[in-house]
């Protein structure tokens, strides 16, 4: 489970995340592949660059790129992904 925030990504994908929860079981099948991918970046074990398009929101003239970074406490738990998203 994934609870997310960040208002530039509401503005780019022209839905609000604040503090929605989203998992891999999530109904709404953008939120479950969001939630996949960050599964993975955890599972990659570093920091993780994304670059594609908006089409999954309906907006595939817009191109974007991000960085995520899993933040790791001393049990080696990840607590937290740190992300950018910017447009291209």
């Amino acid at each position: 489970m994934y609870r997310l925030s960040g208002d530039q990504v509401a503005y780019l994908v022209g839905r609000r995340y604040s503090m929605k929860e989203i998992s891999t079981d999530s109904e709404d099948l953008t939120d479950a592949s969001f939630a996949e991918y960050l599964s993975w970046t955890i599972a990659a074990g570093g920091v993780n660059g994304c670059v594609g398009s908006l089409e999954f929101f309906g907006k595939d003239f817009l191109n974007f790129e991000s960085v995520d970074c899993p933040l790791i406490d001393a049990s080696g738990k990840t607590t937290h992904i740190i992300g950018t998203l910017c447009q291209l």
